[in-house]
């Protein structure tokens, strides 16, 4: 919980007091696996997109990359985006 609260929430802008919850996983279920045009197909496009500024999907699984930093880089994006969003 310290390396947390000293080096992971500073480093998204976040403070102790803005923490709501924390869900960590590793690999609780089978991996995707990449293939060949899954990014000239449009298929990551699909998967990470969000349905209508409502559900959003911040995850590895988005790019069939299983990664710690894949799935960081979505919950920044997701955060952006939801941020922006006219709930």
């Amino acid at each position: 919980m310290n390396e947390l609260l000293q080096l992971v929430l500073p480093q998204l802008g976040l403070k102790k007091e803005q923490l709501k919850g924390l869900r960590l996983t590793r690999w609780g279920h089978p991996l995707p696996v990449s293939s060949p045009k899954l990014l000239s197909e449009g298929v990551v496009d699909h998967l990470r997109a969000p349905i209508g500024d409502q559900i959003y999907f911040a995850q590895q699984d988005n790019w069939a990359l299983p990664a710690i930093e894949t799935a960081m880089s979505e919950a920044l994006w997701v955060a952006q985006l939801i941020k922006t969003a006219t709930l």
